[in-house]
């Protein structure tokens, strides 16, 4: 019925009702790890390999952590098909650390490499645009936004990375994160289930949970994805304006990021096939002073005061799941006015697609 209605160009939309059972005959069903294979190599062939023509520009954050840093570099390149096709622009924001300084140092000579000093309090959007726009950076079309406290997992991720943005409807790619332990970090972002916070999806979760409806480890459109690993055309952050500076200098501006591309018509797709571990803010710290926590509560009611209802809303979201705790956890029974309002979003061209408060 999909496929039919689907060739006759008619609208496709999602009934968030149960409309069927489904019998348990007992049959013991794939485990998460067989479904998808744990930081398993992508499949790629040497032909597709060779193929791939982009150049990716990594561009990381760092103070101090020297350690951590080289870590989170030398991973990224020891497991990617074509090193050589990637650029490492490191933003140094007031390092004060001796072995920090002789490390950068040394990545300053390597070929390949950039250091960028921002000698300025610390704006993760301002250090991603110093780093994007420094020579060594200008012949890269892929950009990859990363946090220098993640390892990467998974062999070939570069050669994924340029297969799903070789896509031209998907804007933002983002993978799924663990914690060391290898639990779930980040399997997507849910926005409308938190009271008004975006979530993490998984969180938690253990490594071969595969979450509801294998979501934790399928390849889907998402209506965000962290920073912490977030990939873009370089055509596309500049028609959508860049990261905001101003605005959103520490926190959401991966949400804001998302959100404008698409608003701009983009997919935002989470790939569990591209996988790391994330320390998650090592380097800056949790959010702990009050001042610190007046600052994000800012930075999220501006966010909310931007775009307003596109906050509360996720496509990818039944109805059904409970509110105001992790995603997934309960189910409620929604009104009627909610389900018809989803079902006639779920009906849309592009459902995913969102506008700013106002317009």
């Amino acid at each position: 019925m999909i496929d039919a209605a689907r060739a006759a160009a008619s609208p496709v939309a999602h009934v968030p009702r149960i409309l069927a059972s489904l019998y348990d005959d007992g049959v013991e069903r794939p485990a998460a790890t067989e479904l998808r294979g744990a930081a398993s190599p992508i499949d790629a062939t040497a032909s597709q390999i060779a193929a791939r023509r982009s150049r990716i520009a990594i561009v990381i954050p760092t103070r101090d952590e020297a350690a951590m840093l080289t870590e989170a570099i030398d991973s990224l390149l020891a497991v990617a098909d074509q090193p050589d096709r990637i650029s490492v622009i490191i933003v140094d924001n007031r390092s004060r650390e001796p072995a920090t300084h002789a490390l950068l140092d040394d990545y300053a000579t390597r070929s390949g490499h950039a250091v960028v000093v921002m000698d300025e309090p610390f704006n993760w959007s301002r250090a991603n645009m110093l780093g994007i726009a420094t020579a060594r950076a200008a012949d890269c079309e892929l950009l990859l936004f990363a946090n220098n406290d993640v390892v990467m997992l998974t062999q070939g991720w570069d050669s994924e990375l340029d297969r799903l943005l070789s896509d031209p409807e998907t804007g933002i790619v983002g993978a799924r994160l663990l914690y060391p332990d290898m639990t779930v970090q980040h399997a997507g972002i849910v926005l409308g289930a938190g009271e008004g916070l975006p979530l993490h999806e998984g969180r938690h979760a253990a490594f071969d949970d595969p979450g509801p409806g294998g979501r934790y480890v399928t390849q889907h459109d998402a209506a965000a994805v962290t920073g912490a690993f977030l990939a873009m055309r370089r055509g596309v952050l500049t028609g959508i304006g860049g990261f905001d500076c101003a605005r959103l200098p520490i926190a959401y501006n991966d949400i804001d990021i998302c959100l404008r591309a698409r608003a701009a018509g983009y997919r935002v797709r989470y790939c569990p096939q591209i996988e790391l571990i994330h320390h998650e803010s090592k380097t800056r710290g949790r959010t702990r002073t009050e001042d610190e926590v007046a600052w994000d509560d800012a930075e999220l009611g501006d966010l909310h005061a931007v775009w307003g209802e596109a906050l509360t809303l996720d496509p990818g979201i039944n109805p059904q799941w409970a509110l105001g705790g992790a995603p997934f956890d309960g189910l409620r029974e929604p009104g009627l006015s909610e389900i018809l309002a989803f079902i006639d979003r779920s009906a849309r061209v592009d459902p995913w697609r969102v506008t700013k408060a106002g317009v």
